[in-house]
């Protein structure tokens, strides 16, 4: 489709026209028509010529930008299909806990999307369910959606009137945030337990069911984010999650050094996720330099724990009798090969979290039959009890001298676990699916005198 001439077109022309009547001197002719119209054809020539140049390459950079744009889109997207959202971690929230008094977040969306070295967790929201009952589940999961992407309760909210972060355990969260160098609001926060009480008493009777209802959505910000330590408050939280992860090695600690001398403690597992358990600061003011646990977190995130450091140098290769090296790989390699066989993530915390049986006087070897089994024999030699690794579980079973030897033994066992069952050799059994069952196995066997 042609177009008209520019404007500078005609402003050539008009020009010319005046330029070649006035070298004629006189009224316009035809040789004065024939040169203007020369002029205007070879003014319009170089105008179409200069926008055939010009239309390609304008082009080209249209076309370029939007291909960087898309481009552009499709990383975005790319990065939204895979990374966690908000929404997803919010719709696993139990619906039967949705009308409770209660609360999730202590930090924004933003916080539950981008990964995170740690992660805090409580025991549940104090307050007063019946007068805060309109404060319900719900309505906290819609209002955390749309708002800020970015606040932190321990900063942002104002908690009974006073300014934001001056209240009850807000300063000393922030003084722990600032000690081990993070910002409070980029990291995610929350309880072991979403509904509201006085206080934990409150919540004794169905303690262990909202425990059970609220863990999915840790678990899966514990997944999405790549959490390395999991901050508790106080040793409920602490001992619910240690058992949930199967976090039963003790590798560091930290003692006040106040006249109640509470100590915190930091646990992992097999797979290297730690548990930090900490005093609440509800109770306890981190900011007096007696009881702030902030060095034991500092170590824990670093890799720079004082037990790993002392018995890293302890246990190196050269400096190890080779009869004891020897032995401690041949214990790696059965443990490893039994590893393998779980093809789940609660099996493999379910058999970490069994090893701690082994601090309490019981000496565990790998069977030696075809059956994947880990036989437990105390001091005498007695072979008291053994657990069978399955691709999904492990199979506990309590063995016929554990039964002979200790008196009341298998009705103990009977109470403890409803889901146990004797076997037609006379044997009591036990599946264990999961960190926190092999974890009451573990308590059921410090409550029997063994040694």
């Amino acid at each position: 489709m042609s177009k008209a001439p520019p404007p500078w077109v005609w402003l050539v022309s008009l020009v010319a026209f005046f330029e070649i009547s006035e070298s004629f001197g006189g009224p316009l002719n035809l040789l004065m028509i024939i040169a203007v119209i020369a002029v205007i054809v070879i003014a319009v020539s170089i105008s179409h010529k200069s926008e055939k140049v010009a239309e390609p390459m304008a082009r080209t950079k249209i076309e370029k930008t939007q291909s960087a744009n898309r481009t552009q889109l499709k990383e975005t997207d790319s990065v939204s299909s895979t990374a966690p959202t908000a929404k997803k971690i919010a719709n696993l929230i139990p619906a039967a806990l949705s009308k409770r008094s209660g609360s999730v977040f202590y930090t924004g969306p933003s916080a539950f999307e981008t990964p995170s070295k740690i992660y805090i967790l409580g025991l549940n929201p104090g307050g007063d369910p019946v007068a805060q009952s309109a404060e319900t589940i719900e309505r906290d999961i819609a209002e955390w959606l749309a708002g800020p992407p970015k606040w932190s309760a321990y900063a942002d909210e104002s908690w009974q009137g006073a300014p934001p972060g001056t209240w009850g355990m807000q300063p000393r969260m922030l003084h722990m945030f600032d000690r081990i160098g993070l910002d409070a609001r980029k990291v995610p926060a929350s309880n072991v337990v979403f509904v509201r009480s006085r206080d934990e008493r409150a919540i004794a009777a169905e303690k262990a069911e909202l425990l059970r209802l609220c863990w999915p959505v840790h678990q899966a910000v514990i997944d999405s984010l790549g959490v390395e330590a999991i901050i508790c408050l106080g040793n409920t939280a602490g001992k619910w999650v240690r058992g949930q992860v199967g976090a039963t090695d003790r590798f560091d600690s930290y003692q006040e050094t106040n006249a109640r001398g509470w100590t915190a403690e930091a646990h992992r597992n097999a797979a290297g996720l730690s548990v930090i358990t900490v005093s609440h600061p509800g109770r306890q003011n981190w900011i007096s330099p007696d009881s702030d646990p902030s060095d034991l977190i500092v170590r824990v995130l670093k890799g720079r724990s004082q037990q790993t450091q002392t018995t890293s140098k302890k246990s190196s290769a050269s400096e190890l009798p080779a009869v004891d090296l020897k032995i401690a790989h041949v214990d790696e390699d059965w443990r490893n090969e039994h590893l393998s066989r779980l093809h789940n993530g609660n099996g493999k915390a379910a058999y970490a979290a069994m090893r701690e049986a082994e601090s309490l006087g019981l000496t565990a070897s790998p069977n030696t039959g075809a059956v994947a089994a880990v036989r437990l024999h105390d001091s005498a030699g007695r072979y008291l009890f053994s657990y069978i690794v399955n691709r999904a579980d492990l199979l506990f079973y309590v063995r016929k001298p554990a039964l002979s030897s200790f008196e009341g033994i298998g009705p103990s066992f009977s109470r403890h676990f409803r889901d146990g069952r004797m076997n037609t050799a006379g044997e009591w059994t036990l599946k264990i699916p999961d960190a926190a069952t092999a974890h009451q196995v573990v308590e059921w066997l410090k409550s029997i005198e063994l040694t």
